[in-house]
């Protein structure tokens, strides 16, 4: 999207070691029309993007620990799902529109999906239930392509056995 002219807004975590911190913020800040922020930043950055044009691109089956996520079902699996968008879409009432890419034999395949209209309305565990039934939907029509080595359910619930 950035290649394609796009001013976007991202969160990353950042990393322990300085040199894999710096590598990671630059390759995200590789197109020029990018912005970049600790998740520990907040919202505010974000918002205040929002005001000047950019748009916010978040990848919402990250597991970020417990700050600022509830445990949604993903895979019939309680998941730390981050309620980062259902929150700005409350706050801001910008539209939360899914975007998909896929490799092909060329390159990526982008596909915009419909606008969810109504995830400002709804309670916290519901956007996010849906966000992570979206989520199951696409890993599942692209298995070969969602990264499964992620270690999704490193966070787990109170008195929950580690899966890992």
């Amino acid at each position: 999207l950035a290649i394609e002219g796009l001013r976007l807004t991202g969160l990353y975590q950042p990393q322990r070691h300085p040199k894999n911190d710096a590598l990671i913020r630059s390759c995200r800040l590789r197109q020029g029309n990018v912005r970049c922020y600790s998740r520990h930043a907040g919202i505010r950055n974000i918002l205040n993007d929002f005001k000047d044009g950019r748009m916010f691109y978040c990848l919402p089956d990250m597991d970020f620990g417990p700050k600022d996520a509830l445990f949604v079902p993903l895979f019939g699996q309680p998941a730390a799902t981050l309620t980062v968008l259902p929150k700005l879409a409350r706050i801001s009432h910008a539209l939360i529109i899914p975007v998909i890419t896929r490799m092909t034999s060329s390159g990526y395949h982008i596909t915009l999906e419909p606008a969810w209209q109504d995830l400002d309305q709804m309670p916290l565990q519901t956007a996010c239930r849906r966000m992570n039934a979206a989520v199951e939907g696409w890993a599942i029509e692209a298995g070969a392509e969602y990264l499964w080595s992620h270690r999704r359910y490193k966070t787990r619930p109170k008195n929950a056995a580690p899966l890992y």
